[in-house]
Order: structure tokens, then C-alpha cells, then sequence
């Protein structure tokens, strides 16, 4: 029993990071319980099946006779014919939806690393908040040890009323910002449970606020997610206007005939219903091209025209995009640092000084508040570039939804 007890008071008092989520368990949940990851799994396995399957033959036709009109003999016969395309036409459809098959799985991968991406953003940007929280709650709580100091002083006549004024102002927009913080703290929450479907919150504490997956040379634009949508959307009208010009090729036909002819031949014997002839029957078959064809064709090709403008354009875009991406990444970076070793310990030294002054009566609590909010204003800067330096470092491992084409 006192086990239990002691286990219950060690959960209690534990703090609450130390149960959450740690970032590769949550993006093992994401992946569990993203919708779109098996929406796109089964686009994939059909895009799959298309390409496994090839074209849909044409539907056989089944005739039949049997009558007898002007004629003394009886005809009763079965015909079965059956369409087919020269082999050219299969390879061309193929290579249709090969290319719909891997714009699939680009489709697949983006999506996965827009998740990946999410769930990467929404852990940082949790720890963060909570890390700036804990500052506002730090700074509030020396604030109410000094309301009744304040107040003490202001009835001894050693604060004037302006000053009682200023303090009650300082008070109230702390209160406003704190409430801002907080706020920021339960979207920021309320989007890790959205992303990874777990009420879990992340783990860490201020010393793993930054996502350290720091690039270390540029990769070549060709591989852009974009680019190689982009690209795979080129090559698919592509073989769309090939498909398209393999249509119009002639076809040719095959058939079985099986009939009986009952009555008095012309050789003077007589043919019972039962006594059947077989024949084979084998045919080419030419579209009736025209102004339809002609202008078909003509889209297809402006199509795949336009497609490979876009691709070329899509490259251009991306090269232009990972440079300005890398310069903004090193520039924060060199922000960060210098705002980490010289910045944060300048305002760490300076706390422990304006606490000592405090202490000896040689700041008064304006000075006092004043100097803090300075310290404030510094770790909330820092944490700031804490997080857009993680924003950069994710759009630089996950350059997407940069730019679009429906």
C-alpha cells in the first residue's frame, strides 16, 4: 500500500513532460492514424492494377441466325467475332499508366512528408510555447511577491500615486500577455492531438526546443517534390497524346462462324439440322478519321507542350526557392547563435544582479519591473528565433506546398 502510494505521489509531482510523447513515437502514431496515408495506399494498389492489368479489350459480338425466306432451305447459325488492337497499342497504354501509377506514388511520398512535416512543426511548436509559459508564469509569480510589497510602501507614503498607477498598468498588461501565452500553449496542444491522433502531449524541456536536423549542403532542385510532380504530369500527357495517336491505327478482327443448312442441297442430298460447318473469319477494321481525330490529336500535343513549360518553369522555381530557403536558414541560424551565447547569458548575469540590487534597497520596484521586462523581452526573442529557425529547418527537409498546379 505504501508503494502505491508513493508510485501516486511520484506521478503527481513528476512534471508532466516526462510522461508525454518523444518525437518518434508520435510520428509512428501520425502514420498510423492518417487518413490520407490510406487513401493514398489504395490509389497506388489501383494505379498498380491498371498498369498490371492493361488496356480493356473490346466487347465480343455474338450473332445469330436462323430463319428461311424466299428459300427451301433452313439456316440456322452462331457467329462469334472479337476486335483487336496491334501490340503497339498495349505498349503505348502502358507507358499511360506506368506514369499514372508513379504519380501515385509521388502523390503517397508528398503526402507522408507533409505529415512528417506537420507532426515535426506541431512537437516543436508545443515545447516552445510551453518553455514561454514557463517564463510568464516565472516573471508573474515575482510580480505577485511584490504586489503586497508595492502596496505596503504606497500606504507608508514612499510611492507616489503616479507610480501606484504605472505598477497597477504593468500588472494588467502581464495579465493580457500571460493569457496570450496561454492560449498559444492549448492551440499549440489542441494541433499535436490533430496530427498525431493522441491526447499525449510532446516530451522535452528548454534544452531541446530546436529541431537539429540542420542541413549541410543544397541539394539539387531536380528533386523538389514539386518538380517532380511537375515532371511526372509532363511525362503523363506525354504518353496521353502517344495513347491518343495509337488510336487511330488500324485494327483487325478475328471470328468463328459454326452454321447448319437444313433441307435438299443442290448435290441432291438432304442436310439434317445436326450436320454443322465451321469456318474462320479474320478482318482489318480503319477509324473513320476526320476533323475529330485532327483536333484531338492537336489538344493532346498543346497539352504535353504545356506541361513541359510548366516543368521547366517548376525547376527554375525551385532553384530559386532552395537558395533563398538555405540563405534564410543560415541567416537564423547565425541569429540564434549569437543571440544564444551572448544574449541569453547577458540576461541570465543580469537577473541575478537586478535581484541582488533588490534585495539591498537599491532599485526600486519600477527599476526592478523594468529591468525584468528587458529580460523578458530578450528570452521571448529568443525563443522566437527558436522557432522560425525550426520553421526554416523544415522547409528545408520538407520543401512542399510552395507551389501548386490543379
Amino acid at each position: 500500500m505504501r508503494l502505491i502510494i508513493l508510485l501516486g505521489f511520484l506521478l503527481l509531482a513528476s512534471p508532466s513532460w516526462v510522461w508525454g510523447l518523444d518525437l518518434e513515437e508520435a510520428l509512428r502514431r501520425g502514420r498510423l492514424q492518417w487518413i490520407l496515408l490510406r487513401a493514398d495506399s489504395l490509389r497506388t494498389q489501383a494505379r498498380s492494377l491498371e498498369w498490371r492489368g492493361g488496356p480493356l479489350p473490346d466487347p465480343a459480338s455474338i450473332q445469330t441466325e436462323w430463319g428461311q425466306i424466299n428459300s427451301s432451305l433452313r439456316d440456322q447459325a452462331v457467329q462469334v467475332n472479337q476486335n483487336l488492337r496491334w501490340p503497339a497499342y498495349r505498349t503505348r497504354h502502358q507507358e499511360w499508366t506506368r506514369t499514372r501509377w508513379e504519380g501515385a506514388r509521388l502523390e503517397q511520398a508528398r503526402n507522408l512528408a507533409e505529415l512528417e512535416a506537420g507532426i515535426i512543426r506541431q512537437f516543436y511548436r508545443y515545447l516552445v510555447a510551453k518553455a514561454r509559459f514557463e517564463l510568464y508564469a516565472r516573471y508573474d509569480s515575482l510580480l505577485v511577491q511584490s504586489d503586497a510589497i508595492f502596496e505596503r510602501r504606497y500606504q507608508q507614503g514612499q510611492v507616489s500615486a503616479a507610480e501606484r498607477n504605472q505598477w497597477k498598468l504593468l500588472r494588467g498588461e502581464m495579465a493580457l500577455q500571460w493569457a496570450e501565452v496561454r492560449r498559444e500553449q492549448e492551440e499549440a496542444a489542441r494541433d499535436f492531438a490533430f496530427w498525431t491522433g493522441s491526447e499525449e502531449l510532446p516530451s522535452g524541456d528548454d534544452s531541446a526546443l530546436r529541431w537539429t536536423m540542420a542541413p549541410s549542403l543544397l541539394p539539387d532542385s531536380l528533386n523538389h517534390p514539386d518538380v517532380l510532380r511537375l515532371h511526372n504530369q509532363w511525362q503523363e500527357a506525354r504518353a496521353a497524346a502517344r495513347l491518343s495517336q495509337a488510336q487511330q491505327w488500324p485494327g483487325f478482327s478475328v471470328g468463328w462462324r459454326n452454321m447448319s443448312i437444313q433441307g435438299m442441297g443442290p448435290d441432291g442430298l438432304f442436310y439434317p439440322m445436326g450436320r454443322r460447318f465451321n469456318t474462320l473469319q479474320a478482318g482489318l477494321s480503319f477509324p473513320l478519321r476526320g476533323k475529330p481525330w485532327r483536333l484531338q490529336a492537336e489538344a493532346d500535343r498543346r497539352l504535353a507542350e504545356s506541361a513541359a513549360l510548366h516543368y521547366q518553369h517548376g525547376v527554375a522555381r525551385a532553384t530559386n526557392e532552395r537558395k533563398r530557403d538555405w540563405e534564410r536558414w543560415r541567416l537564423l541560424l547565425e541569429q540564434w547563435t549569437y543571440s544564444s551565447q551572448n544574449l541569453i547569458p547577458l540576461a541570465d548575469t543580469l537577473q541575478v544582479q537586478i535581484q541582488v540590487q533588490w534585495a539591498q534597497g537599491d532599485l526600486d520596484l519600477l527599476q526592478w519591473s523594468f529591468q525584468w521586462q528587458r529580460i523578458l523581452s530578450t528570452h521571448n526573442q529568443h525563443l522566437d528565433l527558436t522557432q522560425q529557425l525550426n520553421e526554416a529547418t523544415l522547409q528545408w527537409h520538407y520543401p512542399t506546398n510552395w507551389y501548386t498546379y490543379r
